[in-house]
């Protein structure tokens, strides 16, 4: 959108398309590169909790370096949000099966493979 933008505008220039591709890059590729390293890292339930903080931090910075303030629904939004996920990781699960998400991981493709006649499993 930038660059179309500068292109009607006729200031469409190498200076324009350098700085919109680093933003493009800092805003996308590097924030999601952190986010897959710190997963190797961090239990997944924890990570879900990292990441429902994600809109604190934005709010944060809106606030802090542009003046833009939200307005308290705004702020119980994010809240909910981040307590949802902060009980679903603190609370014990119920049963022992697991979540849906782990069962999808146990599953072995048994019916998919033809069978093995040399005796290995």
């Amino acid at each position: 959108p930038v660059l179309v933008l500068l292109a009607v505008q006729g200031r469409l220039t190498a200076a324009a398309l350098g700085f919109s591709v680093v933003a493009g890059v800092l805003s996308s590729v590097v924030p999601y590169a952190a986010d897959l390293t710190a997963l190797r890292y961090v239990p997944p339930r924890s990570f879900g909790v990292f990441m429902s903080v994600h809109p604190v931090l934005a709010a944060v910075v809106g606030l802090v370096l542009l003046g833009q303030v939200l307005d308290l629904h705004e702020w119980v939004g994010i809240a909910v949000v981040v307590l949802a996920n902060a009980a679903a990781v603190a609370l014990p699960r119920r049963g022992s099966a697991g979540s849906a998400v782990e069962q999808v991981g146990q599953l072995e493709p048994a019916g998919l493979l033809p069978a093995r006649d040399d005796g290995a499993a």
